[in-house]
């Protein structure tokens, strides 16, 4: 305990495993060892671009899912993050993966996806990022064609609010029903969310 500065190069399990009341920095060389414990205060300033926390979520469908023209939070809480920000000047880091999106073989239809997130458990939402379809007209063909893509989603956007917030995907289609998890049985077709804050 005390103040000052632990020099770059000395591992932390060298000390005692407690630092409460620790004020200064961590030293560019210095590791935390397992045998520290307990969580590291809200004064803990990393360096930018440091992932500060993750969460993620995996669904495994037992249904294919139609999205239709009317936009929504089809997949809901089967495919949810909750996640509480430390800091506004952060940036979230948004990973979405969801397996077989089919345009039923027609012309013109897509998948147009986003994210959306809510701090009152979806009494409410808000868009998460700079637009609402970040992911636009995916597998959508000029001709009546089959086509099956997969549909994958990174998004880096800033922390918008320090309180506890959900957040899911946001799907819709363009020009008629599409599928995902078209494909979907025991062995195929699974939804992921991975949301990591990253130190601004």
């Amino acid at each position: 305990t005390g103040s000052g500065t632990l020099e770059a190069g000395r591992l932390m399990n060298d000390f005692q495993s407690s630092l409460t009341g620790m004020t200064g920095e961590l030293g560019s060389g210095v590791t935390l060892g397992s045998a520290v414990t307990g969580t590291l205060g809200s004064g803990i300033i990393f360096p930018t671009g440091h992932t500060i926390q993750t969460f993620g979520a995996s669904y495994a469908p037992l249904a294919t899912s139609t999205v239709t023209t009317s936009s929504g939070r089809l997949i809901g809480t089967n495919l949810e993050v909750s996640i509480t920000p430390k800091s506004t000047s952060n940036f979230l880091e948004c990973t979405v993966f969801l397996g077989n999106v089919y345009n039923n073989a027609v012309s013109g239809r897509g998948l147009l996806m986003g994210l959306v997130y809510s701090t009152d458990n979806w009494s409410s939402e808000a868009i998460l990022g700079d637009k609402q379809f970040p992911l636009a007209s995916l597998s959508q063909t000029g001709s009546s064609m089959l086509n099956m893509d997969t549909a994958n989603m990174t998004l880096w956007v800033q922390v918008p609010t320090t309180s506890p917030i959900k957040i899911q995907t946001y799907t819709q289609s363009t020009g008629g029903d599409i599928k995902i998890f078209s494909n979907y049985n025991a062995t195929k077709d699974v939804g992921t969310m991975i949301i990591k804050e990253i130190q601004g």
